[in-house]
């Protein structure tokens, strides 16, 4: 999945007690909150900053890596017009909390740090004056 002008963050955990299926849904319920003005979701976010334009049009994806070749890791991916660490606050101060009370705190393992989790999909080059 690749979404033109929008930033994609990556996340790697553990797999935790929720299948794949039920962890997609709830993240992309909540991404469709957070574009949603009337949503609580959305009016908590602009507590912390975040307008819903930064969140409209985004998409999540929920895939497993390593199947059966070492370690498996969930890798949750997000793709927002927002920046990259504005998506990352997000996710720490809003999904991820409402992940853990709607589908318990084990629903995923521990987060998983590999490399630079981090990627810009604009279509924009960069370059440096």
């Amino acid at each position: 999945m690749s979404k033109t002008g929008q930033t994609r963050l990556n996340l790697r955990y553990e797999p935790g007690a929720v299948s794949l299926d039920d962890l997609r849904a709830e993240i992309s319920s909540a991404l469709k909150d957070l574009a949603d003005p009337a949503s609580d979701l959305a009016q908590s976010a602009s507590g912390i900053g975040v307008s819903t334009g930064e969140f409209a049009g985004a998409e999540g994806s929920v895939d497993q890596e390593g199947k059966g070749f070492g370690d498996v890791i969930v890798l949750i991916t997000i793709f927002a017009p927002a920046a990259n660490h504005v998506i990352r606050n997000v996710w720490d101060e809003m999904i991820w909390p409402r992940i853990k009370s709607r589908l318990g705190a084990d629903a995923i393992g521990n987060e998983v740090e590999e490399g630079d989790n981090e990627q810009d999909d604009s279509d924009q080059e960069n370059s440096e004056p």
